[in-house]
């Protein structure tokens, strides 16, 4: 049994006007549109000298790999699982079981501070300061 031609009319009017709204709310960056969402969450035009602090790990080779690419999982939720243990948690027990899970040996955990500078329309990225916060055992 098919629609009737009143229900595929209503259909398809609500969609090219969700469709109508969502492309008007996307390109109107002078107001909020909650809970719409503009999907602009990674178009940011960044200012200069943005300092952020990260965690990556290195090896004994001296080869650094970002959480992402040791913890099989999406990387904000990677970064915030190291964060978390290696940073906010005070405990070992914690620490050593997310090494276990790294399954690298003898990896060292490296705080970063990371200045992102505007140059020819790109971020470059400077190393401020960096300082290991563990050593994985084995």
């Amino acid at each position: 049994m098919y629609p009737n031609k009143k229900v595929c009319s209503l259909v398809y009017l609500c969609f090219f006007g969700f469709l109508m709204l969502q492309l008007f709310i996307t390109f109107d960056i002078s107001r909020n549109w909650y809970p719409f969402s503009p999907y602009r969450m990674f178009s940011k035009n960044w200012t200069d000298s943005i300092v952020m602090e990260r965690i990556r790990y290195r090896n004994l080779e001296g080869q650094f790999f970002f959480p992402w690419e040791l913890i099989r999982v999406p990387f904000f939720q990677a970064n915030q699982m190291s964060f978390a243990v290696f940073m906010d948690l005070n405990d070992p027990a914690a620490k050593k079981e997310l090494c276990h899970v790294l399954n690298v040996p003898h990896l060292k955990v490296i705080r970063e501070h990371v200045q992102y500078n505007v140059s020819a329309g790109k971020m470059d990225e400077t190393i401020k300061t960096q300082e290991i916060i563990y050593e994985c055992a084995k």
